[in-house]
């Protein structure tokens, strides 16, 4: 005689929902009478599912059959977590095949990156992003090759869009992954986000859409037939990152240090802070937004592009102090908008002298005209094609130096500028 259904013994069950991509399995507890469920969970599709076990429905009835009817969602995730996705390959195994996954994986479990951002019913989100940030570290690659890679080396492989949707889940929730990875390093270190290095930088896609903050704009890397986007990224005195905000490629430099900053003092509820940022920042604007917070700042400033009376200050020798071979003087000035409308703020101008960065900029200018000179026609002229690739040059000469040659010119960088404090 078949049983009723209150004679039936109530305990953790499946239930299956047939969607446009597939079977998808929950699992949850049921009601007293055992008709329709008290509360239950999203687990994954059945073809998903299929990577860890060939039967993955049968195998997750027996393991939750034994469930107390007392336990959370959360709790009962993690259980069926920790014994259905148990790893078909050894660790050894696996640390064999892949040297270097096992430190990825220690410190994404101790990040906890995704704590507190949105519910997500993927049951592949944790796998996917760990093989991203491995092969970004290994050899980095794009999105469907680091997919591919997985593939053909047999590694637990996910669909080709899990991969993709995995970059929508983190774009999504970017801001509190930010905070979580903040709060992580601050407890753990002393590190202070009161004095804040800014900089924005661009990015090319070679690609035949232009879509979202793909834009045809000023181009850092000399792309400038490709569509791009601007990345604004501020880090602590130890040059790790803090925030990052992305921009459409059309935004010129200056107009990323408001909406940025505005976005720190609320993601990170910074009411002190420092910044420090290059000449590309230095406009009106941007000061007297950061004086209107009462924010400090050190903005190197283009000497050129000063008044007649500024340069005329610059090059009257009073007042200079010669501290050890590094020649300065400074003077505090008025926070003015064209002459007019003071604030209350006062400015202090710091100009400098460095004979090394005047040594390495004369080798550079040089460099420049011994290019320009071979690359002249018989009219003494140089096609723009020709003198991009003399800017190049100058580049690459630069990254040709030694490491510490590099440290010691970043570090004397804020010493041959004048800047505002």
């Amino acid at each position: 005689m078949k049983k009723s259904r209150n004679d039936v013994k109530r305990q953790w069950r499946t239930s299956i929902a047939r969607v446009k991509k597939g079977e998808y399995l929950s699992i949850g507890v049921p009601r007293p009478d055992n008709k329709g469920f008290v509360y239950r969970l999203g687990y994954g599709y059945l073809h998903e599912l299929k990577q860890y076990h060939d039967d993955p429905l049968a195998i997750i009835k027996a393991i939750i059959a034994n469930f107390p009817l007392s336990w959370t969602k959360e709790q009962a995730r993690t259980k069926l977590d920790e014994i259905f996705k148990e790893k078909k390959e050894t660790k050894k195994e696996v640390l064999e095949r892949f040297k270097g996954y096992e430190v990825v994986e220690k410190l994404f479990d101790y990040f906890n990156i995704f704590n507190d951002c949105s519910p997500t019913k993927s049951t592949t989100l944790k796998d996917v992003v760990l093989q991203l940030i491995y092969q970004r570290i290994k050899n980095p690659i794009s999105v469907f090759n680091t997919y591919k890679t997985a593939k053909k080396e047999k590694i637990d492989t996910h669909s080709k869009n899990s991969f993709y949707r995995s970059l929508d889940y983190i774009a999504k929730n970017k801001d509190e992954i930010l905070r979580n990875l903040n709060a992580k390093i601050c407890a753990n270190t002393n590190r202070k986000i009161d004095v804040l290095w800014f900089d924005a930088t661009t990015t090319y896609f070679e690609t035949f859409s232009r879509e979202g903050y793909k834009k045809p704009g000023y181009s850092k890397d000399g792309k400038f037939k490709e569509d791009q986007i601007v990345i604004g990224m501020a880090t602590d005195e130890n040059g790790i990152p803090l925030h990052y905000k992305i921009f459409p490629g059309n935004v010129a430099d200056p107009n990323t240090l408001i909406p940025f900053m505005l976005e720190i003092a609320d993601i990170y509820e910074v009411n002190s802070v420092t910044i420090i940022a290059d000449k590309g920042m230095s406009v009106n604007r941007n000061i007297r937004f950061l004086e209107s917070k009462n924010w400090k700042y050190i903005i190197s400033y283009r000497m050129k592009a000063g008044s007649k009376q500024f340069k005329e200050y610059i090059l009257d020798e009073k007042d200079y102090i010669n501290d050890g071979g590094l020649i300065y003087k400074t003077r505090d000035i008025a926070s003015s908008c064209n002459k007019k409308r003071i604030n209350g703020h006062f400015r202090r101008q710091i100009i400098s002298f460095s004979q090394k960065r005047a040594t390495k900029d004369k080798n550079n200018r040089d460099i420049l005209i011994q290019n320009f000179t071979k690359k002249m026609n018989k009219d003494n002229l140089v096609s723009c094609d020709d003198l991009a690739g003399s800017k190049k040059y100058r580049f690459s000469y630069v990254s040709q130096f030694k490491h510490k040659t590099r440290k010691h010119t970043y570090v004397n960088f804020w010493s041959h500028k004048l800047c505002f404090l």
